[in-house]
């Protein structure tokens, strides 16, 4: 019972137990306190680089849709070749383009929305957390209280 300062209270043995339970429910609060307190740590730290890691991926998914508008420019690598055939090597370069970019486009997509479920399970995570920290610092208080109180 290290910083607790016993006085002549008059209690009896048998008080000096319920006390001695107390104390031990105020060093296990305590500790489910520190160990709720690192937990949330942890998971803010995770949180902040799923953060940066999804705007970058936004970021990247901004560039993609951007560069979208190079599939309409293909043109210039037909260099003035017109007719039939090439007609048919600029529609295939087209549909090419259109499937790897609809392909890419969508699993940086699939990608950013994955890292967004995560965090937000993380945030959900770290509020429960933070609720239970609530009921402890609440029991601990009550605890102290209790403990005072049969030094009175």
């Amino acid at each position: 019972m290290a910083g607790i300062k016993r006085k002549n209270s008059g209690c009896l043995p048998d008080e000096w137990g319920g006390l001695m339970s107390i104390q031990a429910q105020i060093s296990s609060t305590e500790s489910s306190i520190s160990s709720e307190e690192s937990k949330i740590s942890d998971l803010e730290a995770k949180i902040l680089r799923l953060k940066a890691t999804k705007d970058s991926i936004a970021l990247v998914k901004d560039d993609i849709k951007n560069s979208s508008s190079a599939q309409q420019n293909l043109s210039f690598l037909m260099n003035g070749w017109q007719g039939e055939q090439a007609n048919k090597v600029s529609k295939s370069l087209v549909d090419d383009f259109s499937t790897v970019y609809l392909d890419y486009y969508g699993a940086v997509d699939a990608l950013h929305d994955d890292i967004n479920s995560e965090l937000t399970r993380l945030e959900n995570e770290k509020f429960q957390s933070e609720g239970i920290l609530g009921g402890l610092r609440s029991l601990l208080n009550s605890l102290w209280s209790a403990f005072e109180n049969a030094f009175n």
